[in-house]
């Protein structure tokens, strides 16, 4: 089963995520959104897949699409970081998205044959009550690992930099290559 609704949400991901790209910008999509949206499809089916029924996986491949193509347009914005791939809007947008669908879409059948005998129904298959407890628990944790992850990686980071002196090594700025501004857009400086 879980072989399945993975195969199902990253087709259905891959079709979605054209079509609303297509439907946006009147112009091809090209293989890159193809890409992202079978990889969408995986991040956000990932905590799921065991607990859902093949035709929900379907659904939220479809629902993963709208929401690949508007997060990236939402990410792109800021101009301090550049994400050329889609990866912040694929990763983090498709893997909170996934892990909050659970409270939506499981069903306790498909929870207990994956071992999770515990797992109550999604609200939109009547769990109610013990559903609304279960987003409470995915939101909590999506914060505490989201906190945990950012002062990690800046720790590390900060480290790093501290005992280097500095990231980018100095020859790299000898030659002119890379701005010394602290946020250089990747994406924008001219390849010699």
């Amino acid at each position: 089963m879980v072989v399945l609704t993975t195969f199902f949400a990253a087709a259905s991901a891959m079709i979605s995520t054209v079509t609303t790209e297509f439907l946006v910008t009147r112009k091809s999509p090209g293989l890159i959104y193809a890409v992202n949206g079978v990889l969408m499809g995986l991040i956000v089916i990932t905590p799921l897949a065991g607990y859902v029924s093949p035709g929900s996986a379907v659904i939220i491949g479809v629902i993963s699409g709208p929401v690949f193509v508007y997060a990236e347009k939402l990410l792109s914005r800021p101009k301090w970081y550049s994400d050329p791939v889609g990866i912040l809007p694929g990763h983090m947008v498709g893997g909170i998205f996934g892990l909050l669908m659970i409270a939506f879409f499981t069903q306790s059948t498909f929870g207990g044959a994956s071992g999770a005998t515990n797992l109550p129904n999604g609200l939109l298959f009547g769990g109610g009550f013990m559903a609304l407890h279960q987003l409470g628990l995915e939101a909590f944790a999506v914060i505490v690992v989201g906190a945990f992850v950012f002062s990690v990686s800046y720790g590390s980071v900060y480290a790093i930099s501290k005992m280097l002196k500095g990231i980018l090594q100095e020859d790299e700025y000898s030659k002119g290559s890379i701005s010394q501004a602290p946020f250089h857009d990747a994406a924008s400086k001219q390849i010699k």
